[in-house]
């Protein structure tokens, strides 16, 4: 166990352990977080010149339709986004952020399991259904952890991240 915070304070840290998540600031400048989503945006296009439909992740079934209202809705995705762009690499490896992984996991032992991201476009992009991911990463120690990183404002109406304060003790006892 790391005995100095290297990023939260001790009320954020606080805060991640009662309530299995955290919203943090500050890790990247504005200059950053600029070419981190001028790389996403020229990823994105360079991959639909090469083959959209190879990028399609949208979740099928019933229950899908039903909730997108039967629309003809679809998410676009590309993983190990590190592979891509040197970009990414920066902004995976960036010394804030992984001093705020260290704080929250309390280790300097972080291994990367995958990057990715998803595009949905704004006429039909579909919707994803409350679900965990922990039954997919089961980890000895529970340490599996997700970062996201919007790149652009989220709100109910366009499809905000939805986050359940306390959740990470249910993916230990669930599967949902």
């Amino acid at each position: 166990m790391m005995s100095k915070l290297k990023f939260l304070t001790s009320e954020q840290k606080k805060f991640w352990t009662d309530n299995g998540y955290i919203k943090l600031t500050g890790i990247f400048s504005e200059e950053e977080l600029k070419e981190i989503s001028e790389a996403y945006d020229e990823l994105f296009q360079r991959k639909h010149r090469e083959n959209i439909n190879g990028l399609e992740s949208a979740w099928a079934g019933e229950d899908m339709k039903k909730v997108a209202g039967y629309i003809d809705y679809t998410v676009k995705s590309i993983h190990n986004l590190q592979m891509h762009s040197a970009v990414f690499s920066r902004f995976i490896m960036h010394p804030k952020l992984l001093d705020a992984l260290e704080d929250v996991m309390d280790t300097e032992d972080i291994l990367l399991h995958h990057t990715k991201a998803h595009i949905k476009p704004p006429e039909n992009g579909a919707p994803y259904l409350m679900h965990q991911d922990y039954h997919y990463f089961p980890f000895k120690k529970h340490t599996m952890l997700a970062v996201f990183l919007h790149l652009d404002d989220t709100t109910p109406a366009n499809g905000g991240l939805a986050v359940y304060p306390v959740s990470i003790i249910w993916s230990r006892t669930c599967v949902c």
